[in-house]
């Protein structure tokens, strides 16, 4: 099993353990209505301003970002796309953790 294959699986059961945490954590909440929220004990924790929700919502981030990123460098890695499209999002995702090679390498 390649590195690619595990890390995606280990984010997918990442997503699914915390959507089962946080669903058990905060069912009785998730069930309210929204008027009635407001004065449940855990508001502040599992409201979208709150820290559960500034928390996914910066994991949600950073892995679309990451995503993007590892896909795009393996298109213009295999040649699939010229390498001069999307320059300024392979460059930078190209630059950094994820530099694995020094050049793009099209197919003809």
């Amino acid at each position: 099993m390649s590195g690619y294959r595990r890390f995606a699986i280990f984010l997918i059961v990442l997503g699914i353990v915390l959507a089962v945490a946080s669903g058990y954590r905060g069912f009785g909440y998730y069930l309210l209505p929204t008027a009635e929220k407001f004065h449940h004990p855990l508001h502040n924790e599992l409201k979208p301003s709150g820290f559960w929700g500034h928390a996914f919502g910066f994991i949600g981030t950073f892995i679309i970002l990451l995503n993007f990123c590892t896909h795009s460098e393996s298109v213009m890695t295999l040649g699939t796309a010229s390498a001069t499209s999307a320059t300024g999002w392979s460059s930078t995702c190209s630059s950094g953790l994820w530099d694995r090679s020094s050049s793009f390498t099209t197919q003809p």
